[in-house]
C-alpha cells in the first residue's frame, strides 16, 4: 500500500495477534484510504485461515434495526441456531427476520446474549475476525448488541476490525481501552501521491506537480486521484477541483448558515488569513464561530485555517463568480506583498489591460527571485493573458519566461508542452531561439533533438547578444558529448560579445572559455 506501510504492518500484526479479544479501528475522512487498509486486514485474515464475519453497511441501512447483524450472521446462523437456548434462538430469529415478531419485537438482552453465544461458538476452535467497514452507518441496534457481546468476552479469540469516518467511542465498542488499537489516517505526502498516480495512470508526475496535487487534495488519495484523472483527461488544464469532489467536501458546510458560508468563501480567497484582516473584511468575525464549532476552521499561531484544503475549495467555489472577483479585488487593494497582490489581481480580472498585466508580471519576477518558480510561472502566464492587445513580443516573451520557470521548478512535462505550443506561434527570431535553447538545455529532450534545437536557434538569432546566449547554452548542452565543438562555441560567444553585452552574459562566456582553455592547455594562465 503506497504510503501506508506502517499502518499496514499494524493491521497485519493485530489480525495475527492471539491472547483474547481486541479491536482495531481505522479512522479518517472520506477517501483517505480506510477501506483499502481494512480490506488488507481481511486479506491477511484469509491467509491465516481465520473465520471472518463481514459487514459493509451503507447510509440507507442506518435506520434499519439489525441490518448489520443480519449481514454478519446471515451466512453462518443456520448451523448454530440449534445450539442456542430457546429464548436466545427466538430473539435472534426475529432480529434476523427469519420468523415473525411477537407483539413487542425481539428483546434486546436476548439478542445480545444470543450474539455472544454465536461469537463464542465460532471462536472456539479458530480465531474469529468481525470486520465492519463504514462503522458510522452501522445501525444502532446492531451496534448496541455487539458492544454488549464484546464486553462479555474474556479469553475468546474474537477480534473486531472496523473502519469509520468518526473517531471511535470505547463505550460503543464494548471493550476496555487497553484492548482497543486506533489508527488515525492523515494525508499522504507528495512522494506517495506521486507513486499512487503513477500506479493508477501509468504516467509519472513531476515532483512540483505532485506537490501541487498533494496541497490541493490535502494528501487524500481519493481526491488526489480524482484531480489527477481530470488532468490525465485534459493535459495542461488548470489545477482546479472537479465539481463532484467539491460537492463531497461541501457536505460539511451544508448545515452552516448562508452568512457563515459566504464568510467562509471570502476567507478561502485569502492566502494568509490574519485575524485583523478577517475582521476588516467581514466586519463581524463572530459570523465564523459556527465554522469553528463544526470543525471546518481552526486557529493556530499563524492565523485562521481551514481544517482541510478541500473545505476551502468548496467554500470558495460556493461564491458566485462575480462575487469571487470582487473579493479578490478587495484583497489585491489591501495586499502589501507584490506576489500576493499579483495573484489577487489575476483572479479578479477577466479582461485586463497593460497596467494590470505589468503589475502581475512584477509579481511573477518577485516570486522567481524568492525561489518560487511554480508561482512565478503561473503569474507570467496570467500576465500574458491579461494583456491580449500588448505587442506580440511582450505577450510571447512572458509565456517564454513561464516555460523557463516551469523548467526551474522541475516541471519538465508541463514546460515542454507549453514550449511546443509557443513554437507553433513564433516566427524565426530571438524569441523562438530562446524557446528552443530553453527546451534544449532542460535535459528533458533527447540529446540529438537538443543539439538540433540549439543549431536552429543560433542561425535565427537577430541580435549578437541573443546569438551569444544561444552559443553558450549550446556549449552547456554538448560539453560532455562534443568538447571540441563546445570549446569553439564558447570562443565564438566571447568574440561576438567583445566589450559589449550584459555583464553577467560576458562573465558566463569568459568563464566557459577559460574552463575549456584550461582543459585543452593546463599550462595556460
Amino acid at each position: 500500500m503506497v504510503g501506508r506501510e506502517e499502518e499496514l504492518e499494524a493491521v497485519e500484526r493485530f489480525v495475527a495477534r492471539r491472547g483474547g479479544p481486541g479491536a482495531l479501528t481505522i479512522e479518517g475522512e472520506p477517501g483517505i484510504g480506510k477501506t483499502t487498509l481494512w480490506r488488507a486486514g481481511l486479506g491477511r485474515a484469509q491467509l491465516l485461515a481465520m473465520r471472518v464475519l463481514e459487514a459493509r453497511p451503507v447510509q440507507a441501512e442506518a435506520e434499519l434495526a439489525f441490518a448489520g447483524l443480519e449481514a454478519l450472521l446471515g451466512d453462518v446462523i443456520e448451523d448454530l441456531l440449534d445450539g442456542l437456548p430457546a429464548p436466545q434462538r427466538a430473539a435472534l430469529e426475529v432480529a434476523l427476520l427469519r420468523t415473525e415478531p411477537g407483539d413487542t419485537g425481539p428483546e434486546a438482552r436476548a439478542v445480545a446474549s444470543a450474539t455472544l453465544s454465536v461469537l463464542r461458538r465460532l471462536g472456539e476452535s479458530d480465531p474469529l475476525l468481525i470486520a465492519i467497514d463504514d462503522w458510522q452507518w452501522l445501525d444502532e441496534a446492531t451496534s448496541r448488541v455487539l458492544a454488549v457481546a464484546l464486553s462479555r468476552l474474556r479469553t475468546e479469540q474474537v477480534l473486531l476490525l472496523a473502519a469509520s469516518r468518526d473517531e471511535g467511542d470505547n463505550a460503543r465498542l464494548g471493550l476496555e481501552r487497553e484492548l482497543v488499537t486506533r489508527i488515525r489516517l492523515g494525508g499522504l505526502d507528495a512522494e506517495s501521491i506521486r507513486a499512487l498516480v503513477s500506479r493508477r495512470f501509468g504516467s509519472v508526475l513531476s515532483l512540483p506537480a505532485a506537490r501541487r496535487l498533494t496541497e490541493l487534495s490535502g494528501g487524500n488519495p481519493y481526491y488526489a486521484l480524482e484531480l489527477a484523472n481530470r488532468e490525465h483527461a485534459e493535459p495542461g488544464s488548470p489545477a482546479t477541483v472537479p465539481a463532484d469532489v467539491v460537492g463531497l467536501a461541501g457536505q460539511r458546510l451544508t448545515p452552516l448558515s448562508g452568512r457563515t458560508r459566504a464568510a467562509l468563501g471570502m476567507l478561502a480567497a485569502v492566502a494568509h488569513p490574519r485575524t485583523e484582516l478577517i475582521a476588516e473584511l467581514l466586519g463581524d468575525a463572530s459570523v465564523l464561530d459556527p465554522a469553528f464549532v463544526a470543525g471546518v476552521l481552526h486557529e493556530d499561531d499563524e492565523g485562521v485555517r481551514f481544517t482541510h484544503p478541500l473545505l476551502a475549495a468548496s467554500a470558495y467555489h460556493s461564491l458566485a463568480p462575480a462575487r469571487r472577483r470582487e473579493v479578490h479585488r478587495q484583497l489585491a487593494a489591501r495586499a502589501l506583498d507584490p506576489v500576493e497582490s499579483a495573484r489577487h489581481l489575476a483572479a479578479a480580472t477577466i479582461r485586463g489591460n497593460a497596467d494590470i498585466a505589468d503589475s502581475v508580471e512584477r509579481g511573477a519576477w518577485a516570486a522567481a527571485s524568492r525561489g518560487a518558480p511554480t508561482i512565478a510561472a503561473d503569474l507570467f502566464e496570467e500576465a500574458a493573458r491579461l494583456a491580449p492587445a500588448a505587442p506580440l513580443e511582450t505577450r510571447l516573451g512572458r509565456q517564454l519566461e513561464a516555460v523557463r520557470q516551469l523548467f526551474a521548478a522541475g516541471d519538465g512535462m508541463r514546460a515542454l508542452q507549453r514550449g511546443r505550443q509557443l513554437l507553433e506561434e513564433l516566427r524565426p527570431g530571438d524569441l523562438r531561439a530562446g524557446v528552443l535553447t530553453t527546451m534544449a538545455w532542460s535535459g528533458k529532450v533527447p540529446i540529438d533533438e537538443a543539439i538540433a534545437m540549439c543549431e536552429q536557434a543560433i542561425v535565427m538569432c537577430r541580435s549578437e547578444e541573443a546569438r551569444a546566449g544561444c552559443l553558450l547554452l549550446f556549449t552547456n548542452t554538448v560539453q560532455t558529448s562534443d568538447a571540441e565543438r563546445a570549446h569553439d562555441c564558447a570562443r565564438r560567444a566571447v568574440e561576438l560579445l567583445g566589450d559589449r553585452g550584459a555583464a553577467p552574459l560576458r562573465a558566463w562566456a569568459l568563464t566557459m572559455l577559460g574552463a575549456f582553455n584550461a582543459l585543452t592547455d593546463p599550462t595556460a594562465s
